[in-house]
C-alpha cells in the first residue's frame, strides 16, 4: 500500500469516526467539537496524500494550501474540543473572535490568494516558503496548538477539569 493511499484510508477512517461520534449525540458540543477535529485529520490527510500521490501533476500549490489550512483547523478544532471538555453544557465557545477568527483569515487568505505563503514548482515537487507568512502561520498554529494542549492537560490532572 503506498503512502498517498494509506493516508486516503486513515483519513476516511476519521472521517467515519466523526459522524459516528456526533450521530450518537447530535445535540452536545463535545460531539460536535470532536467532529470538527476529526474532520480537519482527515482534510489534512488527504491534502498530504492529494500532494504525494504521482497522479497529481498540476496545482500542487492548492492540495498544499489545504493541508496547511486544515493544520491550522486542527490546532482550532483541539481548542473547540478543549472548551467542549470543560464547559459541555455551554452553547458558546469563550474567546471565540481571537481564537476562531485567525485561523479563517489565514485559510481565506491562502485561497484567495495560494502563492502568498509558498510557491511550488509543478515539476520537481519543489516547495519554496516564503519566510514572513510563514513565520505568521507557526506562531498562529503554536499558539492555539499549545493552549488547546495546555487546557486540556490542566483538564487531565483534575485543576478545572471534573471528577
Amino acid at each position: 500500500m503506498t503512502i498517498p493511499a494509506l493516508l486516503t484510508a486513515v483519513s476516511l477512517a476519521n472521517l467515519f469516526l466523526g459522524f459516528v461520534v456526533y450521530a450518537r449525540r447530535s445535540t452536545g458540543l463535545l460531539h460536535f467539537s470532536f467532529m470538527v477535529l476529526t474532520l480537519a485529520v482527515a482534510g489534512w490527510g488527504i491534502g498530504i496524500a492529494a500532494f504525494l500521490s504521482p497522479q497529481v501533476t498540476t496545482g500542487l500549490i492548492h492540495y498544499i494550501n489545504w493541508y496547511y489550512a486544515a493544520a491550522l483547523l486542527i490546532a482550532t478544532g483541539l481548542y473547540g474540543f478543549s472548551d467542549a471538555l470543560q464547559n459541555p453544557r455551554k452553547r458558546h465557545v469563550r474567546h471565540s473572535v481571537a481564537i476562531l477568527g485567525l485561523p479563517i483569515a489565514y485559510v481565506v487568505m491562502t485561497f484567495i490568494q495560494p502563492d502568498v505563503v509558498l510557491s511550488v514548482d509543478d515539476q520537481s515537487r519543489g516547495v519554496a516558503l516564503k519566510m514572513v507568512p510563514y513565520v505568521i502561520y507557526g506562531v498562529i498554529f503554536t499558539s492555539i496548538f499549545a493552549i488547546a494542549c495546555a487546557r486540556l492537560l490542566r483538564f487531565a490532572f483534575g485543576r478545572s477539569g471534573r471528577r
